[in-house]
Order: structure tokens, then C-alpha cells, then sequence
């Protein structure tokens, strides 16, 4: 469990399910060398959830767990919260796919409200839904630590949208990232972001991707950039734009009077980049689309979100 040489252990779908992540937790609990642990894929419920967030919390050199494609729902999150209330070295938590509904988001809001290390959550995929969000929001309000947050995939519509627009606009100075890919805000969650990007000072990178957004929506929140000197990077591919908006939008960016990256065509590809000392730190390499990968010997694994 200390051997000097292992510093990244990833089982990612090896299916050892719950009995023998038991046995890894006790082994995780007295480890000093590993900073990495991937235990994705795992078919794992509340059991092995809780014996690792058992080991997690005496652990002092993880800095990174992937838990996602399982099946811990909200009691399994539930674990993971009292853990992050003591934790002192997480700073990325990948809990992406696995049933977790707005009880869980709840509970994992509770354990963000003291926690001071956490830099990158991965809820990817879940059912959080709005009553969720409006938790996490509420979270946001006394966190000053948390830098990135990925909610695609969770049911969210304007309803959610609103709640992380009020905190994001006035109460919350440290997320910098914010992925909400997928999801169903449409043009009245739009124009929230809008308002709100006309206010933010720490936002760099929002990610509206699949959020049955029109030209309506789309076009006011390319205008709010005209007010805004921060955001670095905006998805708005694969909304509910035909040939003709988007060229019209793309000429909308054309005419900002900074740089500004906005994807609009799904063809357009973004550069990899590396944002924040997270991910320099960890080798996670994120696009502009929300999708990660990193290097695993020598072959690409998933990414923590599950997008890939």
C-alpha cells in the first residue's frame, strides 16, 4: 500500500465490485504514495461506496478519486459528503453516472458548505434535476473553493439555470468553469446566462452545449459578451440553430471587440487545453466541449464525466 513506485492506480472496469473495493478502501486508508485512484466501471453500490469514503477520510495523499459508471445513488453520495466534510486533500471527485437524484445532490451540497479543497466535481449524467441544482447553488453561496462544476446530462431546465445564474451573479467569485452540455434550459435559461455574463468577473468558460437554445437565446448571449472582459470560451453547438443562424451568429462573434472563442457549427472542433492547476497537476486535458481525456499507459481512458 506504500509502495513508492505506484502513485496512480486505476481499475478502471475491472468489475471487482463491492467485496473487493472493501479490501482496496483498508489498503487506501494507510497509502502516502497514491495521488490518483480510478475505480470507474466497478459495479459498485452504497457498500463499497461507503468503505471507500471510509478510507478517503483517513487517506492524506489522494487528490484524485473517479467513481463514475456505478450504481451508489444517493446513499452512496451521502458517504462521499460526510467525507468531504473532513477531507483535507481532495481536489477532484468524479461521481458521473450513478443514479444520483436531487437527495444526493442535496446531501453532497452539505459536504461542500465546509469543505475547502475541492477544486472539480463531475456529476455527469445523474438526474439532479432543478431541485438538485438549487442545492448546489446554495452551496455555492458559502464555497469559495470549488472552480469547476460539470452538471450535463442531468435533467436541468430553466428552472436550475436560474438558481446558478442569482448565486453566480453576486455570491460566488471562485467557479470558473461551469458544463451544463445536454441539458434542457432553452431560451429562458439562455437569456438567464445572458444577464449573468453581463455580470460575472470569474467565469472563463461555459459550456451551453444541447440545451434547446434558438437564435433567439443564442444571439443574446453572443451580445452580453460585448459587456463582459473574462469569458474565454462558449459552446453553443448542436442547439436548435439551421445553417443560416449560425452563420449569422458566427458573424454576431466576428464583430466583438475582444477575442473570445464561440463554437456554434458542430463541426468546430476546439484546441485541448489544460485549465487550472487541477488539471495540470492531474494530466486531464479538457476541450471546450466538456470532454476529457489523459494519458493511461499509453492508451486514452474515459473521461470522469463519462463523456467519452
Amino acid at each position: 500500500s506504500n509502495n513508492p513506485s505506484v502513485t496512480q492506480l486505476n481499475v478502471y472496469n475491472y468489475e471487482l465490485g463491492d467485496d473487493r473495493i472493501e479490501r482496496l478502501a483498508d489498503a487506501i486508508a494507510s497509502s502516502s504514495q497514491v495521488v490518483t485512484l480510478d475505480v470507474g466501471r466497478n459495479n459498485l453500490t452504497v457498500v463499497g461506496a461507503s468503505a471507500l469514503a471510509a478510507g478517503l477520510r483517513a487517506n492524506e495523499s489522494i487528490h484524485t478519486v473517479w467513481l463514475r459508471e456505478n450504481a451508489i445513488g444517493h446513499l452512496g453520495v451521502e458517504a462521499f459528503a460526510d467525507m468531504l466534510e473532513s477531507n483535507q486533500s481532495l481536489t477532484g471527485l468524479s461521481l458521473g453516472r450513478n443514479g444520483i437524484n436531487h437527495d444526493g445532490a442535496a446531501a453532497l451540497a452539505l459536504g461542500l458548505k465546509t469543505n475547502q479543497t475541492l477544486r472539480a466535481l463531475w456529476l455527469y449524467g445523474n438526474e439532479v434535476g432543478d431541485w438538485g441544482v438549487k442545492s448546489l447553488s446554495d452551496a455555492l453561496r458559502e464555497n469559495n473553493t470549488l472552480a469547476e462544476l460539470y452538471l450535463g446530462g442531468n435533467h436541468i431546465t430553466e428552472q436550475g439555470a436560474e438558481s446558478l445564474c442569482h448565486v453566480l451573479a453576486s455570491e460566488n467569485d471562485a467557479l470558473v468553469k461551469l458544463e451544463m452540455f445536454k441539458n434542457q434550459i432553452g431560451d429562458q435559461g439562455a437569456l438567464m446566462f445572458a444577464e449573468l455574463l453581463g455580470k460575472t468577473t470569474s467565469l472563463i468558460d461555459l459550456n451551453l452545449r444541447a440545451n434547446d437554445i434558438t437564435f433567439e437565446g443564442a444571439v443574446e448571449l453572443v451580445k452580453s459578451l460585448e459587456y463582459n472582459e473574462y469569458l474565454e470560451h462558449l459552446d453553443l453547438r448542436d442547439n436548435l440553430l439551421n445553417e443560416e443562424e449560425q452563420e449569422e451568429l458566427l458573424e454576431e462573434v466576428a464583430a466583438l471587440p475582444r477575442t473570445v472563442t464561440v463554437l456554434v457549427k458542430s463541426c468546430q472542433r476546439p484546441h485541448l487545453t489544460a485549465t487550472g492547476q487541477f488539471h495540470h497537476t492531474t494530466g486531464t486535458h479538457i476541450g471546450h466541449d466538456g470532454q476529457q481525456t489523459r494519458a493511461t499507459g499509453g492508451k486514452v481512458a474515459p473521461a470522469p464525466d463519462g463523456s467519452l
